[in-house]
């Protein structure tokens, strides 16, 4: 029987080849700023407040939606994951 941590490790090994492979191909957009060198969520916020002030200026209503995706992505149990 394989033991989580060794399906863990064999995951990470393979999505570091399959990175390595098709880098080209998964290349993030310049709009983007998780995950990307230098860029903060500082900056995400700096932006989408030059376009709210921007909007608000010429007396348009401003609607924002957020997300947060750290607790999908960032805390996911491995363990439950490889259960199923």
């Amino acid at each position: 029987m394989v033991t989580t941590p060794t399906l863990i490790n064999v995951s990470k090994l393979f999505e570091k080849c399959l990175l390595e492979t098709y880098f080209n191909v998964f290349c993030t957009s310049p709009l983007q700023f998780g995950f990307q060198k230098r860029l903060a969520c500082s900056h995400a916020v700096f932006t989408a407040r030059k376009v709210i002030d921007f909007y608000c200026a010429g007396n348009t209503t401003v609607n924002v939606a957020l997300l947060d995706m750290s607790k999908a992505f960032d805390r996911v149990d491995h363990t439950i994951l490889f259960s199923n």
